[in-house]
């Protein structure tokens, strides 16, 4: 939306908030969630994509 409404104020707002959503999930509630489910968490954190749907697991499955 900032670069449509080419608003720079917008661009930067959106750049900080997406590093800080970044910052928030990565290093404090990932080592939280390992620290509380342990071995459960790392396996469900390897099996499921961190943001969009992209698997970090390559091997296909059997259908």
């Amino acid at each position: 939306m900032a670069l449509l409404g080419r608003s720079g104020y917008a661009l930067l707002l959106t750049i900080v908030a997406i590093i800080w959503c970044y910052y928030y999930i990565v290093k404090v509630e990932e080592p939280y969630l390992k620290l509380v489910f342990g071995k459960e968490y790392l396996t469900y954190k390897f099996k499921t994509p961190r943001y969009i749907g992209i698997s970090k697991n390559k091997k296909k499955t059997a259908k």
